[in-house]
């Protein structure tokens, strides 16, 4: 692993760490073949918010904020999975000038900017964030796999009881983190005679989402009801509700609006769900 010496000697210039403790921690880094400033960070010698704190104050780099600084999967045609994990640094999005907004984890890597700005062929802007984070990134937007509507049924697993209601709750995240990632405004969920689907609507179009059976579209329904504090035993009024929950840091504000089959008359159960952003 690369050793940046320039962020040691800033750290130690602050007095953040000390000599003593870089040199301790050498043949653990060497053995591990990781750098002596990962090592640091492993045994809380420096917080993560104090290094980013040092980027920023020393050199003036913004800190990544997820309630600011939103994701546009698009960005992500720009910079490969491999190219993103070896330089540590994950696409965020475009600025309207055009320039690529990058987050990485060691800014002041001259050589690796220099390379990406080839690689992506666009000025770039930095923005600084700890190294969990950017893995954390590249792991769920580039491993990203949606169920499209003509695809497999998504049927949760039906081992016990406790294994449902884990798989229930699973769900409902990972629908409204695909509606976030990809900058839905609303997420529509319909129980039809021939299919019960999710769908998102992205700049004005209904998208695919997936396909679910029966049973999983129940567990859904009062998932969600429990959510926004409906009543869970009410199926035939259309009810209200809101509910609030964090994606990759943000908070976000949901409202949930449930519309039973006397309303909407394609319905084959329950309700048709519309939940918006």
């Amino acid at each position: 692993m690369k050793e940046n010496k320039l962020v040691l000697e800033m750290l130690l210039k602050n007095k953040e760490i000390t000599r003593q403790d870089i040199a301790l921690r050498i043949p653990k880094a060497q053995r591990a073949g990781v750098s002596v400033l990962d090592v640091l960070l492993q045994d809380r010698i420096i917080a993560p918010e104090k290094l980013l704190l040092i980027f920023h104050k020393e050199w003036g780099f913004e800190v990544y904020d997820p309630n600011r600084d939103l994701m546009d999967p698009r960005s992500l045609s720009l910079i490969t999975q491999e190219q993103a994990v070896e330089f540590t640094i994950f696409p965020l999005n475009q600025s309207d000038g055009g320039s690529l907004i990058l987050l990485m984890a060691d800014p002041t890597d001259e050589e690796a900017i220099r390379s990406l700005q080839q690689i992506a062929k666009k000025r770039l802007k930095i923005l600084v964030t700890e190294k969990h984070c950017i893995l954390r990134l590249i792991h769920k937007y580039y491993n990203q796999n949606p169920v499209s509507e003509e695809k497999a049924l998504y049927k949760v697993g039906q081992t016990n009881s406790i294994n449902e209601e884990h798989s229930i709750v699973a769900l409902v995240n990972k629908i409204i983190e695909e509606g976030v990632s990809r900058g839905a405004s609303d997420i529509h969920i319909e129980a039809y005679s021939e299919k019960i689907q999710v769908r998102i609507r992205i700049d004005g179009l209904l998208q695919p989402l997936m396909r679910l059976d029966e049973e999983t579209w129940r567990g859904l329904v009062t998932r969600l009801k429990i959510l926004g504090e409906c009543d869970i035993a009410e199926h035939r009024l259309p009810q209200d509700g809101a509910f609030t929950t964090r994606v990759e840091g943000r908070q976000i504000d949901l409202r949930l609006s449930l519309l039973p089959p006397l309303t909407v008359k394609k319905l084959c159960c329950d309700y048709w769900i519309s939940i918006n952003f």
